[in-house]
């Protein structure tokens, strides 16, 4: 069984992790707007000393767990591998939302948002208090306050582009947070780009607890680490076609040694849910059951385990869509049709279903192949075919590891080699919740470069899964790129008028 986070029980007791989790649900609100008034009573038992902010920042791994559903939902739902089965999430695979839509609630990364925003406000003062609270250990738990905030503005701004900035916590009812209007996305990236420079400075490289090796292995992958930092970096600078800084970010962790490439045969130790936490690992969700950390991922708008997302409502594409030839990497999938996701269903490489309390898979945010694949993109886009030798051996390495026999060299033009690298990482980290967001990235890239319609990998990619009498309507709609992101949710329009929604969606 996991055992991951017992730190808030053993170090800080589950009677101060709770007055904690108490104090936030009056300190940050679930609705992104709407403040409370701060219990003083419950103030004054709290901030106290450095375990106290340390267990402030725990909470914001509990707030990632609850969205769960949305990591799972924004990567995958509206790409070209999933077969979405409910009724509503076929309507939005088609990319038809409406502002009442349940999927467009952002309040939950608000919430992370807003507890991580109380950490900072509050640890300044907390150091003045507890003379044993170094400056090395505020500067970490400072950096992993503000790597959970990036990753959250970070998600926000890649699904609905414009958002609103709240960096202060609402810690009195007088404080007025309703921004003028949606911060355009540089504004937005100007703030994750400071927040991940401090973290990749000041979180360390691992977590080490005395006397316990196994706690310390795991620490170092469900925490935030100076790796989880460069390996989000190197996303936002992906996404900005920052390509330099992108290749730099990538160097930080190959360069690290504390990161490989596992051989063919533990593959699926990664994706083990009796395993888990492995050195091809960065940062993932750990999930345990003592702490209710089950698959079942406490959400209240989605009830299902991760099993049953991808056993009744999101089917995967036909096999051969994914993987052409033989690859041991087909084992992600199971069942009698081949459409089942086992990688994140509880099941061991043998195919034995391990569902129960004590077998829940965690979900894996970012690995080694994913930051390789960001170096290669960004490789290309910079060095054209000086690359290609670099390109191509990094790939085969991967390759060769899961049994692929015949290689086929890449070779092309920017264009081609882009979306060659692009299919050779959907072989790799399919149903890891990156399909979409990659699409876009490489779709708005092509876009500014008058690459359109059906040329466009994004539009080719999903009218091509669509039937005949819904390839017209999808592709009319793909064919702007306003219509990639959501729409903001009427209930926060209705709450702060100074809100602009989303273009696409003002006369739609």
């Amino acid at each position: 069984m996991k055992k991951i986070l017992n730190i808030d029980r053993n170090k800080f007791g589950i009677g101060r992790l709770l007055l904690l989790l108490i104090v936030l649900q009056f300190i940050s609100c679930e609705s992104l707007y709407e403040t409370f008034p701060k219990d003083e009573l419950l103030e004054q038992d709290f901030w106290k000393n450095s375990n106290d902010v340390e267990a402030a920042v725990m909470t914001g791994y509990y707030d990632l767990r609850r969205l769960q559903d949305d990591l799972i939902l924004f990567g995958l739902l509206r790409s070209d591998i999933i077969r979405p089965t409910r009724s509503e999430m076929i309507k939005w695979q088609k990319g038809v939302y409406s502002s009442r839509d349940k999927i467009c609630d952002w309040s939950r990364w608000y919430k992370l948002i807003l507890d991580m925003n109380v950490v900072l406000a509050k640890s300044e003062a907390v150091k003045a208090l507890d003379a044993g609270f170094s400056d090395q250990k505020y500067n970490e738990l400072i950096g992993e306050a503000k790597f959970l905030r990036a990753f959250a503005y970070f998600n926000l701004i890649r699904m609905w582009k414009n958002v609103p900035i709240v960096t202060e916590p609402s810690l009195t009812d007088q404080q007025d947070y309703f921004p003028a209007k949606s911060e355009s996305p540089d504004q937005v990236f100007e703030l994750i780009k400071a927040d991940l420079d401090f973290a990749t400075t000041h979180l360390p490289a691992e977590y080490k607890y005395e006397g316990d090796p196994e706690l310390s292995k795991k620490m170092t992958r469900a925490r935030a680490t100076a790796g989880a930092a460069w390996a989000l970096s190197s996303d936002v600078f992906l996404w900005l076609n920052e390509y330099e800084n992108c290749i730099a970010a990538c160097d930080h962790i190959v360069n690290s040694s504390l990161y490989v490439l596992l051989g063919g045969p533990y593959w699926w130790d990664i994706f083990d849910p009796q395993k888990g936490n492995t050195k091809e690992s960065i940062f993932e969700l750990n999930y345990e059951e003592s702490f209710d950390h089950t698959d079942r991922h406490n959400s209240s708008r989605y009830s299902y385990s991760m099993e049953e997302w991808f056993k009744n409502y999101l089917r995967a594409r036909p096999i051969s869509v994914i993987w052409p030839q033989p690859d041991e990497r087909i084992k992600t999938l199971t069942g009698s049709s081949w459409d089942v996701v086992r990688k994140h269903a509880g099941a061991d490489w043998g195919g034995n279903q391990l569902i129960g309390t004590e077998f829940n898979p965690n979900w894996v945010i970012y690995r080694l192949p994913h930051i390789l694949f960001n170096k290669l993109e960004a490789m290309n886009r910079l060095y054209g075919s000086a690359a290609i030798n670099e390109i191509n051996t990094t790939i085969y390495r991967m390759e060769q590891r899961s049994g692929v026999v015949n290689y086929e060299l890449i070779s092309g033009g920017v264009k081609n080699v882009e979306e060659l690298i692009l299919q050779y990482k959907l072989k790799e980290t399919a149903f890891e919740g990156t399909r979409w967001f990659d699409l876009v990235r490489i779709g708005k890239r092509q876009w500014a470069e008058n690459i359109t319609g059906d040329e466009n990998i994004l539009v080719r990619s999903l009218v091509s899964i669509m039937n005949e009498e819904d390839q017209i309507f999808v592709r009319g709609i793909l064919n702007n790129p306003e219509a990639w992101y959501f729409p903001i949710a009427k209930d926060e329009i209705d709450v702060n008028r100074n809100l602009v929604q989303n273009p696409f969606y003002q006369n739609n």
